[in-house]
């Protein structure tokens, strides 16, 4: 009966280390997914903030040339009209 306890125990505590060891390969596992998705995430973010910034870029100097055309013929239009 003890001998049978004892091979009983040590089943378990084999058990026990076989899973120990997958969490903390699992740990190990998610942090590395963790790091993987936050530099993803870092990098979509620039991504999105550069596009933003280039269109808000174009559409200043498109509504500046706009602008001076609009002077450009004001101007022309006063000039003429005298």
């Amino acid at each position: 009966m003890l001998s049978e306890l004892s091979d009983e125990l040590k089943i378990k505590e084999e058990k026990l280390r076989e899973l120990n060891s997958y969490l903390e390969s699992s740990g190990k596992d998610y942090e590395k997914r963790k790091a993987e998705i936050e530099k993803k995430v870092i990098e979509f973010s620039e991504n999105k903030r550069k596009e933003k910034s280039e269109q808000i870029e174009t559409y200043t100097n498109l509504a500046n040339e706009k602008m001076n055309e609009v002077q450009v013929e004001g101007v022309a239009a006063f000039i003429f009209n005298r």
